[in-house]
């Protein structure tokens, strides 16, 4: 997974929150980075495409572990 190596949670939150928190974090840092390469007085169309697939793909990702998150809630009920 895209996020498996970094720090470990800090205490009092779960592995799968925090990486939650990391995945909205990238995805807000790519969206500003988009924003940069589009407000260019010379638009960097091929960089924000680059960008913009990286987006998907925290998307994606960040929709898993949501999912993940949803089974064990209902699982524990």
């Amino acid at each position: 997974m895209l996020y498996e190596h970094h720090m470990e949670p800090p205490i009092g939150i779960s592995h799968e929150m925090h990486l939650v928190n990391l995945c909205l974090t990238a995805v807000a840092l790519r969206i500003h980075a988009n924003l940069r390469w589009l407000d260019r007085e010379d638009p960097n169309i091929a960089e924000a495409r680059r960008t913009s697939a990286k987006l998907v793909e925290h998307i994606n990702h960040l929709e898993t572990l949501i999912a993940k998150l949803n089974e064990a809630t209902i699982s524990s009920d």
